[in-house]
Parts: structure tokens; C-alpha cells; sequence
């Protein structure tokens, strides 16, 4: 009898983690911190450089 198949939906999530941070941190808390808003023109600076 063969195995059933779990089926992957095409949803790819918005990081890569490596189990640093937890996934709850990183999708829930860290986007409600507002040094992560204050960071965003200097990162954005950096990305075009």
C-alpha cells in the first residue's frame, strides 16, 4: 500500500528562518516593533546601494 501525499501549496513564507528567532516572533512581534519601522529608510538607503 502506498503512502498518501501531503500536498504543498504555493505560498512561500516571507522569511527563510534557521530556527535563530521563533516563527511566532518573526511573523508577529518584530513587525510591531518600532524600531522596525525607524530602521526601514536607512535599510531601504542601503538596498539601492
Amino acid at each position: 500500500m502506498n503512502a498518501p501525499l501531503q500536498l504543498t501549496m504555493a505560498i512561500t513564507p516571507a522569511h527563510r528562518n534557521q530556527y535563530l528567532f521563533s516563527d511566532h516572533y518573526l511573523n508577529n512581534l518584530l513587525c510591531r516593533d518600532p524600531r522596525w519601522d525607524a530602521a526601514l529608510p536607512e535599510a531601504e538607503t542601503f538596498l539601492a546601494w
